[in-house]
């Protein structure tokens, strides 16, 4: 594919400017008219950042409900300012990924109210053990303790630790057979895959808007 034809093709998709997508991908406008125009080839890194950026424009598109040329000036200006914290906090703060406190608090309350959201014929439990630092505690068909914890913000794999040490309190707590379940906006690629091994973890993801509650993992 040409040049002219891949990037012409992207400014028409997202109604972008060149300006706009220079800042976004970091290059000089001057090197996107080459490109529009022909006297220079777009190399492979470039097509990748271009089409990386085109999928975060698109996660933000479909979770924002807003044109994506409100999308792209929000990420030039953002992008342009001492706030710009990387991509993943920009794609957090854009689609509202990040849970407030209410919404939170309301989570817990919704969860409660309809434990068969998180797995059927789950019982909560009024008394939580005040060693157990969870926000949530059930009984399943089986009479087995399931405990639940929840996130404001994005899981990293520096919580893996504490996540460990939680796990083995409530073998301690509440026996063997136990589960752990963490509830969180987002977890790190990296957090699922140090945590895969543990059998009694589970992790669901969920958006702020609370539905649905979507199981990304089940160890």
């Amino acid at each position: 594919m040409k040049s002219s034809k891949f990037i012409n093709d992207i400014l028409k998709d997202f109604d972008a400017s060149i300006s706009g997508l220079a800042t976004l991908i970091e290059v000089n406008p001057a090197t996107i008219h080459r490109w529009i125009n022909d006297e220079m080839e777009i190399s492979q890194d470039n097509i990748d950042r271009i089409n990386e950026i085109s999928s975060i424009i698109k996660k933000i598109s479909a979770s924002a409900h807003c044109h994506t040329s409100e999308i792209i000036k929000t990420l030039v200006t953002l992008k342009k300012s001492p706030l710009w914290k990387g991509w993943d906090h920009t794609i957090q703060m854009l689609s509202g990924a990040e849970i407030s406190l209410q919404n939170e608090d309301y989570l817990k309350k919704h969860l409660l109210q309809n434990p068969h959201l998180i797995e059927d014929g789950l019982r909560p439990l009024k008394r939580i053990p005040s060693a157990l630092d969870i926000d949530a505690l059930f009984k399943d068909k089986s009479g087995n303790h399931i405990a639940v914890k929840y996130y404001k913000k994005t899981v990293a794999t520096d919580e893996y630790g504490k996540v460990k040490i939680l796990l083995s309190t409530l073998s301690d707590k509440l026996g063997k057979k136990n589960k752990l379940i963490l509830v969180a906006p987002r977890f790190i690629n990296s957090f699922v895959e140090v945590s895969a091994n543990e059998k009694s973890l589970r992790l669901f993801q969920i958006n702020i808007d609370i539905k649905p509650i979507q199981p990304i993992g089940l160890f």
